[in-house]
C-alpha cells in the first residue's frame, strides 16, 4: 500500500468513530459462528467485529494497514 493511502487511513482512524457497528453478516449468522477457535479480522479498522467475535469466545487476530487503528484497539 502506498504512503498516501496509509496516511489517509491513519487520518480516518484518528477521528473519533463511535457510530460503527458490528457487520450485519456476523449478527445475522451468529448461530453459525463457533464458540471457540481462532478468527482473523483483516482490515479490522476500529475492531468492532474483532471485539464481537472475542465476546463469543473466539481468539481474534486483528490486522490493519493503519497503525492508528491498531493503536486504538490495543
Amino acid at each position: 500500500m502506498n504512503t498516501k493511502r496509509k496516511e489517509k487511513w491513519n487520518e480516518y482512524y484518528t477521528a473519533a468513530r463511535t457510530n460503527q457497528s458490528v457487520a450485519t453478516v456476523l449478527e445475522e449468522n451468529v448461530s453459525l459462528l463457533p464458540k471457540q477457535g481462532l478468527a482473523l479480522d483483516l482490515a479490522c479498522g476500529s475492531g468492532v467485529n474483532s471485539f464481537f467475535l472475542a465476546s463469543l469466545g473466539m481468539e481474534v487476530v486483528a490486522w490493519d494497514f493503519s497503525k492508528t487503528a491498531i493503536a486504538s484497539i490495543k
